[in-house]
């Protein structure tokens, strides 16, 4: 079977915090079969972007936004269900037990957010995912993304499987792996 491959980013805040989207994404990121936006977008051309390198794009408003997305989204990939909210809905932010309640309320196995713009993977009942800002905007950001690869049942084990860091080109990105023991570390 094909490894289905997903871009997990958000908070870009273009124009207003970043120029654009940093050429040492731009350049890397292609063919992907989803792109999952956390929200903050706070431009149509990161969407345009995003459909041009994806079949399926799926966004969330974030606080930031004057677009019309929706404020979450669900999603399945092989049995695996996804929520996708900005974050701001919690306080204080990334509030890993918030964030859990919601995973519990929108009845998904990941819940993926962003508002932190910094990277955090966590499990305990539920994943919890945070890709970061993409254009490492607001203080103590690094540009970030993340990027879920697998197919068939190793996308059923998700759960199951830790974060692992990654440094490609002199920036930070998180790599959900696929393989490897289970980690249960915060």
């Amino acid at each position: 079977m094909v490894a289905m491959k997903i871009l997990i980013f958000g908070d870009t805040h273009i124009p207003e915090r970043a120029k654009e989207i940093p050429k040492e994404f731009t350049e890397y990121l292609k063919d992907f079969d989803v792109v999952v936006i956390t929200g903050d977008l706070t431009s149509e051309r990161v969407l345009r972007f995003a459909e041009r390198i994806a079949e399926t794009v799926i966004a969330v408003r974030g606080n930031m936004d004057r677009l019309s997305l929706p404020n979450s989204a669900k999603f399945k990939v092989e049995g695996l269900s996804f929520g996708v909210v900005h974050g701001h809905q919690v306080y204080p932010r990334g509030d890993r037990e918030q964030l859990e309640q919601i995973a519990f309320e929108m009845g998904v196995d990941v819940l993926i957010s962003g508002h932190t713009h910094l990277p955090d993977v966590y499990r305990g009942e539920k994943v919890l995912l945070n890709p970061g800002s993409m254009t490492g905007v607001w203080v103590g950001s690094i540009l970030n993304s993340s990027v879920l690869h697998g197919s068939g049942s190793e996308k059923r084990r998700l759960q199951r499987k830790a974060l692992q860091a990654a440094w490609w080109r002199g920036r930070c990105r998180a790599v959900l792996s696929l393989g490897g023991k289970r980690n249960k570390s915060s």
